[in-house]
C-alpha cells in the first residue's frame, strides 16, 4: 500500500488500495510536484503509468499502453507463450528514476525501452528499444546538449 498523506491535518490524499493499484515502484517528481506509479489495476496484468498531483492526490492521467508488447507474429501455443511472456515482461519496474528535462517532459528507463514522456497528458513523444537491462543510467554532456546518453 501506498499513501499520500497531507502532514499538516493527516487527510490521506491518495491510497493505492482505494485506487485498486498494485504498486512496482514510484517516484517523486519534486520539479513538477508529481507523482509517477508504475502499477497494475486489480485484475489486469499489464503494467500501468499513473501519474498523481502530490499536492491534492488527483490522478491526472494514466497509460496503460505504454508498456504493451508488440504483436507476436506467432499464432497458436508459440505465439501464446511469446504474448503471455511479453505480459510479465511489462510488470517491470523502471530501471532508473525518471529524470525531468522541464515542467512538462520526463525520460524514464524501462528495462526494454527509452521513454520521452509528456507529463502533463501521458503521452510519448519518443520511444527507443533498448538492449535488456535491471539498471540505467541518464546522462547528459556540455558538449552535446541536445542528446542524452543511456547507459
Amino acid at each position: 500500500m501506498q499513501t499520500i498523506i497531507e502532514v499538516s491535518g493527516g487527510k490521506i490524499l491518495f491510497d493505492s488500495e482505494k485506487e485498486q493499484i498494485g504498486i512496482l515502484s514510484r517516484h517523486v517528481l519534486a520539479s513538477s510536484g508529481r507523482l509517477l506509479i508504475i502499477g497494475a489495476k486489480q485484475g489486469t496484468l499489464s503494467g500501468t503509468l499513473f501519474m498523481y498531483d502530490i499536492a491534492s492526490g488527483k490522478q491526472l492521467w494514466q497509460n496503460d499502453q505504454l508498456f504493451k508488447p508488440s504483436e507476436s507474429p506467432q499464432k497458436g501455443m508459440l505465439g501464446a507463450l511469446q504474448s503471455l511472456g511479453g505480459v510479465f515482461g511489462s510488470l517491470q519496474s523502471l530501471t532508473s528514476e525518471p529524470l525531468e528535462l522541464d515542467d512538462q517532459t520526463m525520460i524514464i528507463t524501462h528495462p526494454n525501452f527509452v521513454f520521452r514522456i509528456n507529463t502533463v497528458d501521458g503521452k510519448v513523444l519518443w520511444r527507443n528499444s533498448v538492449m535488456p537491462s535491471t539498471r540505467a543510467e541518464i546522462h547528459f554532456s556540455q558538449f552535446q546538449p541536445d542528446m542524452v546518453f543511456v547507459g
